[in-house]
């Protein structure tokens, strides 16, 4: 969650679970957003969020787990760094090929199959 807070992406579900449901800027389209994630290796789920008023099939948020990530190591700190690059990507200020490296990177570091 905190690096989403840091890009300014909204949390709208603050758990003390492995989930995370943000809510994506207005003109986002979550369908095009996950597919883009899904080429750099990031799956997620869209999902409305609080109030939402977009459709089903594009709804306003994103939701994120991390249950196989932290079982297989990552670090609070790595989840942190995660959350800025995803943020990042979903306001345009990190290229697809800088999260792309960031989770090869970060794959190999924690010496996961990728």
């Amino acid at each position: 969650e905190v690096g989403f807070y840091e890009t300014g992406i909204e949390v709208t579900v603050p758990t003390t679970t492995h989930l995370v449901l943000v809510k994506l800027p207005e003109a986002a389209d979550s369908l095009a957003i996950q597919d883009d994630l899904e080429e750099v290796g990031i799956i997620t789920n869209r999902n409305a969020v609080p109030g939402d008023t977009k459709p089903a099939w594009r709804p306003g948020g994103l939701r994120f787990g991390t249950p196989a990530l932290t079982s297989r190591g990552l670090t609070a700190e790595q989840a942190r760094e995660l959350g800025v690059g995803i943020g990042g990507f979903i306001l345009g200020k990190t290229s697809s090929k800088a999260l792309s490296e960031f989770s090869v990177q970060l794959a190999r570091q924690l010496k996961w199959y990728y």
